[in-house]
């Protein structure tokens, strides 16, 4: 299967002297998919929560409609593969215990090298975003998406009923169905759409690109790669480049200053 490409830089763009990976379109750029949250202060349009993939590598992406905000309003999560499936896992784990409770990935990038001796000091990776997953008190489910930067809106955006959807069970069509119930199956919903998606996204792009790389090497007489151990000059970027996360329960300890709940 072959992707159109859509336009440069997509939801994620370069960083440092790499070039932009070329943006495609799939399945999670429905809008449909898409969560949603009150508009903050009450008022404007309301933010939105939706997944992509770049480069092979999954981003939980927010806009938060608000004009003043920095980034255009955007805010993006940026992992790996493993990362973001580590993150489904951990609302399902959610979904499956009817306990309050609140995780946090916290997602890291790689920053450039210190001047100095043998090509510069290395630094240790810097917070970019914070991806925070719970049930409140209530019983609802949550996902939110925080800037490293403090000063940028933290939105928590609740998985339940769909604006044209209800459900209601058929005994009593005109009760409404508990909040702790629609959110679970809101959530559960979300995570297995969110996990076939991607990792069907997954694999037609990672076939995409072996074919492309064969065909390469075939058009130029099969010459390509053998000019020693870097691979004829191509960089190799380091294992897991787009993000280092961490995922840890956050029940036990004040996470108000992050989030508001």
């Amino acid at each position: 299967m072959s992707f159109p490409q859509k336009k440069w830089g997509g939801a994620g763009g370069g960083r440092g002297n790499f070039p932009q990976t070329p943006y495609i379109e799939t399945l999670l750029d429905d809008r449909k998919l898409r969560l949603s949250a009150p508009p903050v202060g009450g008022r404007g349009r309301r933010p939105a929560l939706f997944v992509t993939v770049v480069g092979g590598n999954p981003r939980i992406n927010v806009y938060t409609e608000v004009d003043t905000d920095k980034n255009g309003g955007k805010i993006v999560a940026k992992k790996d593969a493993l990362a973001f499936f580590q993150l489904l896992e951990t609302l399902q784990h959610i979904i499956a215990t009817p306990e309050e409770s609140r995780w946090i990935m916290v997602n890291k990038l790689p920053v450039e090298r210190e001047e100095g001796g043998g090509g510069g000091a290395r630094r240790e990776p810097e917070i970019d975003t914070k991806t925070v997953v719970g049930r409140d008190k209530d019983g609802v489910i949550y996902i939110s998406v925080l800037s490293g930067d403090n000063e940028r809106p933290k939105i928590i955006f609740q998985f339940g009923n769909q604006y044209y959807h209800q459900l209601a069970r058929r005994d009593a069509p005109d009760v409404k169905l508990e909040n702790r119930v629609i959110s679970e199956l809101a959530a559960r919903a979300w995570v297995r759409l969110m996990r076939a998606a991607t990792a069907n996204i997954l694999v037609d792009m990672a076939a995409t690109k072996g074919a492309a790389k064969a065909a390469k090497k075939l058009a130029e007489g099969g010459q390509g790669g053998q000019g020693g151990q870097s691979g004829g000059g191509n960089y190799r970027m380091p294992d897991n480049v787009y993000a280092k996360s961490a995922v840890a329960d956050t029940t036990s300890f004040d996470f108000d200053d992050d989030i508001p709940m």
